[in-house]
C-alpha cells in the first residue's frame, strides 16, 4: 500500500472532500493510505502563524536533515 502525506492548513476539509471521491474509495479499499499533516502544528509562534516565506518555512522543517 502506498501512503501519501499531504501538507495542508485545512486537514479536516481535505479529509471530507477526498473521503467522498475516488481517492476516498481507494483508501477504504486499502489500495492507498492518506496522512494529512497540519502545517500549523510545526509553527514556532504562539499564534501558529504560517505565512512565512515558503523557502524559510520548509527550511525550518527540514534543516536538521539537510546537514
Amino acid at each position: 500500500m502506498k501512503t501519501f502525506h499531504v501538507l495542508t492548513l485545512f486537514p479536516e476539509m481535505l479529509e471530507s472532500v477526498l473521503g467522498n471521491s475516488i481517492i476516498g474509495r481507494a483508501e477504504k479499499a486499502g489500495l492507498i493510505g492518506l496522512e494529512f499533516i497540519n502545517i500549523r502544528d510545526f509553527a514556532f509562534n504562539k499564534h501558529k502563524k504560517t505565512d512565512l516565506k515558503t523557502g524559510l518555512f520548509f527550511y525550518s522543517l527540514f534543516r536538521d536533515s539537510l546537514n
